[in-house]
C-alpha cells in the first residue's frame, strides 16, 4: 500500500498508529466527534507531517488522495509525494513519543505508583486528582 485512506465518521484507532509505526502515510478528515478525530490526534504528534494529512472536509480529503495519487504515476521509485512521505513517516517515528515503548511504559509505571501512594495516603482515591509529571 502507498496511502491509508482512514474513513470520516469512525477513524482508525490502533490500525492507524500501526501504519504510521511502519512508515505508511495515513490521510484523516477531521470530524466533531472523539471516533473521528482520532487520526488528526495521532497526525499531530508528527507536527507539519502530520498537518499536510490532515483535511478538514470530503472535498479536501479527496482532492489531496487524488494529488498524490497521481503523482506516483509515471515516476520512478524516489519521487513523488507519497514517496517524500513515507521516508519523513520513517525518520519522524524513529524519534517520536508516540512510538517509544520504553518512556510509554515508564510513565505508566510512574502513574501506577502515584496512584497506589495516593491511595495509601487517602483511604481511597474519592476526590482526589492526580498529575504525574515528565
Amino acid at each position: 500500500a502507498d496511502l491509508f485512506l482512514d474513513t470520516f465518521l469512525y477513524g482508525a484507532h490502533s490500525t492507524a498508529t500501526d501504519a504510521l509505526r511502519g512508515g505508511l502515510p495515513v490521510l484523516t478528515m477531521v470530524g466533531d466527534s472523539f471516533a473521528s478525530r482520532v487520526g488528526m490526534s495521532l497526525l499531530n504528534s508528527l507536527g507539519e507531517l502530520g498537518i499536510i494529512l490532515t483535511c478538514h472536509a470530503v472535498e479536501e480529503f479527496i482532492d489531496t488522495a487524488v494529488l498524490m495519487a497521481e503523482s506516483e504515476i509515471g515516476q520512478k521509485s524516489n519521487h513523488g509525494i507519497l514517496r517524500f512521505l513515507r521516508l519523513q513517516l520513517q525518520r519522524q517515528t524513529r524519534r517520536n513519543d508516540l512510538f517509544n515503548t520504553e518512556s510509554y511504559t515508564e510513565d505508566l509505571e510512574r502513574l501506577s505508583l502515584a496512584l497506589w501512594e495516593a491511595r495509601n495516603q487517602n483511604n481511597g482515591l474519592r476526590n482526589m486528582h492526580i498529575v504525574v509529571s515528565p
